[in-house]
């Protein structure tokens, strides 16, 4: 039985147990990747084209229309190579050190497996071996199995950082790129390193071969692109180079399904084709606003480019003045928010900030533009206020419906990165290593500043009960101030890494904080101990919140949102959303809110811990999608942002005017 077939196999149970529910109930947010494309590839067939970000997703769309179908992740993993082994299955190998086997229609991997502690850079079939060859940092070289992902065999004591490779199956060698400038030759029959020879003196960052597998072609960040004759039992001969220095370098390189044109792409956004026959540049295509990742082709009239951005433009090589069209996605406008008393307020990229009412047909205000970017904002639902912290250090309070200003001032000197608003105080921290704090009921007093705490502060909160003020620091302490004082009285120790955010309970004996070492801790603050900590599976935890005394929320990368009651030691998960949640808020006694990284709101109805809607908002155009009527309430009337998942889309999704809408929960 073939690889292909075993796949198949394995995908047809996971398709009775899982696919049919999500390709029937689930939605897809039409979003780009938000922290750019790592890697991209095309179906052989041409249909699907399938992308993989830093955000820990890969993508799967229709490469016709750019329309998203599927969101698959990663685990908090990057994958640096996607490769097909038949129409609608192909391997992934990422920087954790997992091998993963996916089909287009599956939303869950068919099968995934550690193989090393290392990051993988590269993965090759070797059809006829039954194997993929995966290669990456620190000498890690392995052949695993194409049916079970088992190791077959690894290169012991291999002293290489591979960048990349190329697999010539008709001479059965492997040729391994590395950061050293060296191309080692490896004999997959015998299992052997047959040669090696030092081609450049700066790393290799592409590496292909055409012709059978009688010539390769390799480039550099030196610079240059050389060409070689090869043969397994005379080794690389070289026959031309093609040099942009001292211009820039390449950062990478790909040949055309056909082996007539191979593409190199700069670090100053240009893709470089080149015919191989002459060795002669056919022409240079400037392209992208981030540095080029990548460049793939259909065949020899038509390819693809991605970056370090989150587009990817598709290209007539006939006629490369400008892109036919780009597969793009859309990203919501929402940078911060808070919620809560029938209100939704949040900021834009470009200073705006919005107020909008829940309980009258999302009736929108716009109660504040700011003339630099907004870095940290609060929402205060006892007081109806919200106030602003700004990258200029301006803070301002003001009411949460009329926008009517009740205190603003310059307080710090450079960007404000945490504030908290409650009815007692006002607390600001910026990267200028100031914390002011101001008492509500003498907003013109001058503000009491902490001395000789040293350190930029991330997180902030209050406790009402006990009168303290509790700051997360960069270097993952946590102290308790006086907010009278501003004596500094107790410290907390444990995180390793910046604080994310800071959350009392009601009672004041419990502290929550979440931080980038993947951490989220629960303090005692009576006896200023650490008695429970857990890992965020998926990554960094943002942002945490009590629901009671002892329930706790947390959230960040992976999407999860995670549910921790004290009492009885018990952790358990709402429905995951997509992209990497950042913050966390409550909305009422029943529903809680969480912000993703591509700007769309999430919200959960806590009593079932169940996904209830999703709002987006693009060039103040709002739409929110209802999970549980499976209905779209859109303020165009157009259904742009939201798309039933799978590839049959045989579900239909109602689309009503958003002024129709009503939050039910």
């Amino acid at each position: 039985m073939t690889p292909a077939s075993k796949v198949i196999l394995l995908l047809v149970f996971s398709l009775f147990s899982h696919s049919v529910y999500s390709q029937e109930s689930q939605m897809v947010p039409q979003t780009a990747h938000v922290n750019g494309i790592k890697t991209a590839v095309i179906s052989p067939d041409g249909n699907y084209f399938v992308t993989a970000g830093f955000d820990y997703l890969v993508k799967i769309w229709d490469y016709k229309t750019g329309k998203l179908l599927q969101n698959k992740k990663t685990e908090a993993a990057i994958v640096n190579s996607i490769l097909f082994i038949d129409e609608t299955n192909f391997v992934t190998g990422d920087s954790r050190g997992f091998v993963t086997l996916h089909n287009l229609s599956s939303k869950n991997p068919v099968l995934k497996r550690k193989i090393s502690s290392r990051q993988i850079n590269t993965v090759k079939y070797d059809k006829k071996g039954h194997s993929f060859w995966c290669a990456g940092y620190g000498g890690f070289f392995m052949a695993v199995d194409s049916d079970s992902l088992t190791p077959m065999f690894e290169m012991k004591n291999f002293q290489a950082e591979i960048n990349a490779s190329a697999f010539l199956p008709e001479q059965d060698i492997i040729l391994l790129a590395s950061t050293s400038g060296k191309i080692y030759i490896f004999d997959t029959k015998i299992k052997s390193l047959i040669d090696s020879s030092e081609i450049f003196s700066s790393d290799i960052s592409g590496i292909c071969s055409f012709n059978g597998g009688t010539e390769v072609a390799a480039a550099s960040f030196d610079g240059e692109v050389k060409f070689f004759t090869f043969n397994r039992n005379t080794g690389l001969k070289q026959t031309k180079i093609i040099s942009v220095k001292p211009n820039s370098m390449f950062t990478s390189l790909e040949a055309s399904p056909s082996g007539n044109i191979v593409s190199a792409t700069t670090f100053n956004n240009e893709i470089h084709l080149i015919d191989t026959k002459s060795k002669a540049t056919k022409s240079v295509i400037k392209a992208h606003e981030y540095t080029i990742a990548g460049f793939g082709f259909v065949d020899d009239n038509n390819g693809y480019s991605y970056s370090f951005g989150n587009r990817t433009l598709i290209w007539d090589l006939n006629n490369p003045s400008s892109p036919k069209r780009e597969i793009s996605g859309q990203t919501g406008d929402v940078v911060h928010f808070g919620i809560g008393s029938g209100l939704l307020v949040f900021s834009t990229s470009d200073g705006s900030v919005y107020s909008i009412d829940l309980t009258k047909s999302f009736s929108t205000t716009k109660i504040y533009q700011s003339f630099s970017s907004i870095t940290a904002l609060v929402f205060d639902p006892v007081n109806i206020s919200v106030a602003l912290g700004e990258e200029d250090g301006t803070v301002t309070i003001m009411s949460a419906k009329t926008g009517d200003q009740i205190y603003q001032s310059q307080l710090h000197s450079k960007p404000v990165l945490a504030i908290d608003l409650n009815p007692d105080y006002l607390i600001t921290s910026s990267s200028d290593k100031a914390v002011k704090i101001i008492s509500i009921n003498n907003l013109a007093a001058p503000p009491v500043s902490p001395v000789n705490l040293g350190s930029r502060f991330s997180a902030i909160a209050f406790s009402n009960k006990s009168q303290t003020i509790a700051l997360g620091s960069e270097e993952g302490l946590i102290y308790f101030v006086d907010p009278v004082t501003g004596r500094k009285e107790s410290t907390l120790g444990g995180h390793t890494a910046p604080v994310n955010s800071l959350k009392f309970n009601l009672g004041g004996n419990f502290l929550i904080s979440t931080s980038v070492d993947r951490t989220t801790r629960v303090w005692n603050n009576n006896d200023l101990f650490n008695f429970k900590t857990w890992q965020n599976k998926s990554g960094i935890p943002y942002d945490g919140l009590f629901l009671s005394d002892e329930t706790i929320l947390s959230t960040g990368d992976g999407g999860w949102v995670m549910q921790y009651e004290l009492k009885n030691d018990s952790l358990s998960y709402f429905q995951e959303g997509t992209q990497s949640l950042v913050s966390l808020r409550k909305y009422n006694e029943t529903a809680v809110a969480a912000l993703s990284t591509d700007g769309i709101i999430y919200m959960w109805n806590l009593i079932t811990g169940n996904l209830k809607y999703l709002i987006h908002l693009k060039n103040e155009v709002f739409s929110i999608f209802d999970a549980d009527q499976s209905i779209i309430y859109s303020s165009n009337g157009q259904n742009d942002i939201f798309q039933p998942a799978g590839f049959g889309n045989n579900k239909l999704f109602e689309v009503k005017p958003l002024n129709t809408f009503r939050f039910n929960f």
